[in-house]
């Protein structure tokens, strides 16, 4: 859990003193990181049973993606509850030993949320997601219609929100597009007021994986 903060409030550090796009700029760089040591250690969790006296018990995946849940951790709780926990969580626990669970008790007091899928998908099991996306405009019904496809190996299903933004000819700002996904092939169907000029997934970095716009 150490070195998992330690890159993250780094990365806060550089948000604070340098601005979003250089927070951003980390994440990414991050990422690349991540994808890279998973494809060589794909048996890889944050989180097990490991061992010194037999193994080496930390990597780089717990320096990078840790920072990363912790980054996804925030914006799937909203600022003020991420905060509110963090400082319970020091707080309780400053000079002391603590364990993943404790740290993932603090935040579900601090957010009023079940974090149990959180924490397993992204900590106790090496899987990452890879998305295979396509999306279509219904001009009768106003509608945007997105598959997804979960196209990782195994078993594993992800559940999380997923955000796109939707921006019409001729506006800057985007309205963000959410739904949650929770099974391996979905559908979902966004009601709009007219054609898109683009779409763009993940316009936020708040999801790690990978990503085949068909």
């Amino acid at each position: 859990m150490s070195e998992g903060f330690a890159t993250f409030f780094t990365l806060l550090f550089i948000e604070n003193e340098y601005g979003r796009k250089e927070y951003l700029d980390g994440l990414l760089k991050a990422k690349k990181t991540i994808f890279e040591l998973t494809s060589k250690m794909p048996d890889h969790a944050v989180v097990s049973a490991r061992s010194a006296e037999k193994e080496v018990v930390t990597s780089g995946l717990t320096y990078q993606k840790g920072a990363w849940i912790l980054h996804m951790l925030r914006s799937k709780i909203g600022e003020a509850n991420f905060k509110k926990g963090i400082q319970a969580y020091y707080k309780k626990y400053f000079n002391a030993n603590a364990t993943t669970d404790d740290f993932k008790r603090e935040m579900e007091l601090a957010s009023g949320m079940d974090l149990t899928s959180f924490f397993y998908q992204w900590l106790y099991q090496p899987v990452l997601p890879s998305l295979a996306l396509s999306w279509r405009y219904d001009v009768p019904s106003k509608t945007i219609v997105v598959d997804v496809e979960q196209e990782q190996l195994g078993n594993t299903v992800f559940k999380a929100d997923l955000e796109f933004a939707y921006y019409k000819k001729g506006i800057a700002e985007p309205v963000i597009l959410k739904f949650q996904m929770k099974e391996k092939k979905q559908q979902h169907t966004f009601k709009v007021d007219g054609a898109y000029d683009h779409l763009a997934f993940d316009p936020r970095n708040n999801f790690l994986c990978k990503v085949n716009i068909k």
